[in-house]
């Protein structure tokens, strides 16, 4: 157990080291290859961050007016001929739409069931199985 402690502390340094050590051999401008790889995911991420907002507001309006909750309550009957919980059934509808926006709703019941519960479990296999 101690020898995969030991490996796991130096095994990301040794990796960067290595890319950094095959990029001089190849004779490539490893900085610049970064510096250039670094302005890609900004601009990545500066395209997404709005879209992300977008997502998360509509989770939060769909929650405060309380459409979720109804959907979740229509949704309760056939949800429990599945034996599907119903606090599973709003990260379900908003899963189809967006996995960025059911994250929010997750921590949530991670917060008020714990990681751990029946219901804790069974969201962290849907985010863990289902890629959007």
């Amino acid at each position: 157990m101690h020898i995969l402690l030991y490996i796991s502390n130096y095994f990301i340094p040794f990796l960067i080291l290595s890319i950094i050590i095959c990029g001089l051999t190849a004779k490539i401008d490893v900085y610049e290859t970064f510096i250039t790889g670094a302005k890609n995911g900004c601009r990545t991420v500066i395209r997404l961050v709005p879209t992300l907002i977008g997502l998360m507001t509509a989770v939060g309006v769909l929650r405060a007016s309380g459409i979720l909750e109804a959907v979740s309550e229509l949704l309760k009957i056939p949800a429990a001929l599945c034996h599907i919980p119903v606090p599973v059934i709003p990260i379900i509808l908003v899963r189809i739409v967006s996995s960025s926006a059911a994250v929010g709703l997750i921590l949530d019941i991670f917060k008020e069931y714990g990681p751990d519960s029946l219901v804790g479990n069974m969201v962290s296999i849907m985010m863990g199985c289902t890629e959007t």
